[in-house]
């Protein structure tokens, strides 16, 4: 990737950012009938698994992994909450992969030899919004959304005496998705969500998919 390219990249994900962001704000009341004081509380606490997409080896080299997320916010108005949300995500080692994307890269290695690989980790701290579409007390289809930074941090692949490694990584990041969420009681419900996350890192962009169940108030 050229310089200017890679200069390119990180204006192109701030602009992405910022309209995100006003389009969040867009839907903050101003008026006084939801006052800072009518302001409700509310928290998240989801967890599934996280589906690797981009780049190839991000998705060769691993299974499908473990995905968590907690946040706390509060709902601004009737339409949209404001979650600030910490995500992790342990990407699990596909051994035929590892072999595969090790002979492509070294075409002196045996695949009869033994390799030695370690999960991926990405740790993510969001800004995001959540937004029902409809009313309903059943169950109600949403939409997420929303900006912040992530942690990449690849796990090691030792072969033979050799050794592939790749830079630790933070870059922004973008995530959208949707879901469904169903509350049970007054205070408390549960959601159904997938939600796609992309970080725009130096050479590619880091892109997976987590799919998670979890409880809301």
């Amino acid at each position: 990737m050229t310089p200017e390219k890679r200069a390119m990249r990180p204006i192109r994900a701030t602009r992405v950012g910022w309209l995100l962001a006003a389009a969040i704000l867009a839907t903050v009341p101003t008026s006084g009938a939801h006052a800072l004081t009518d302001v409700q509380w509310t928290w998240r606490l989801a967890g599934g698994s996280s589906i690797p997409v981009s780049p190839e080896w991000f998705d060769k080299v691993h299974s499908t992994g473990l995905n968590a997320q907690a946040g706390v916010g509060a709902r601004i108005s009737r339409r949209v909450s404001l979650v600030a949300a910490y995500e992790f995500s342990r990407m699990f080692v596909d051994e035929t992969g590892v072999t595969e994307y090790v002979k492509a890269q070294d075409p002196s290695f045996d695949p009869g030899d033994p390799v030695d690989s370690s999960p991926t980790t990405v740790h993510s701290i969001m800004a995001l919004a959540v937004i029902p579409l409809t009313a309903s007390t059943v169950a109600r289809p949403y939409l997420t959304g929303g900006v912040g930074w992530m942690w990449l941090r690849p796990g090691d692949i030792t072969y033979t005496g050799d050794k592939l490694d790749r830079d630790n990584e933070s870059a922004f990041s973008l995530a959208l998705g949707g879901g469904l969420e169903a509350p049970v009681s007054p205070s408390l419900g549960v959601l159904l969500e997938a939600v796609w996350n992309v970080g725009f890192t130096e050479e590619e962009t880091t892109q997976s998919v987590a799919i998670r169940i979890g409880v809301y108030r």
